[in-house]
Formats: structure tokens, sequence, C-alpha cells
């Protein structure tokens, strides 16, 4: 998999782009994600946003997956902390 970051601003945001390559039947293409992350008390939030992508199904899986992906950060995160 290749990512390429398109943004970088220390502290606050990260976006990155993509390259779908692996569709059968789809000619690749790049897919922009952004995380913005800002200070909220003694914790920080982060959000993540994706573009779709070519279509709703393969959008709603990519969106579980990033979802998965942030859980497991939480829970690290909380292993390290408690």
């Amino acid at each position: 998999m290749r990512k390429t970051f398109s943004e970088v601003v220390h502290p606050s945001r990260l976006a990155f782009l993509t390259l779908i390559d692996f569709v059968p039947g789809h000619e690749p293409y790049e897919h922009l994600t952004t995380i913005d992350i800002e200070p909220a008390g003694d914790r920080t939030r982060l959000t993540m946003t994706v573009d779709p992508l070519h279509d709703e199904t393969w959008t709603q899986q990519h969106r579980a997956h990033r979802t998965a992906e942030l859980d497991n950060l939480d829970a690290a995160i909380r292993r390290r902390t408690t």
C-alpha cells in the first residue's frame, strides 16, 4: 500500500492520499484521508475524515476498517496510561 502525505500541519492536521490499486475491474485511483488533532482538556480529540470510494459498499467497508483502527489506537493508549 502506498500513502503520500499531502498536508502536514504540526501539531494539528495530517492528510494523505492512498493509492487504491487493488479493486478488480477498476483503474487505480487516489483516496484522501484527513486527520484533525485538537486538545480537549487533558485528552486529545482526533477526527478522521475519509473521502468516499468508488461505490457505497467499498466506502462503508473502508470506514469500518478506519473505525477499527481508531478503536485499536484508543485501546493501546488506555493500556499505556492505566
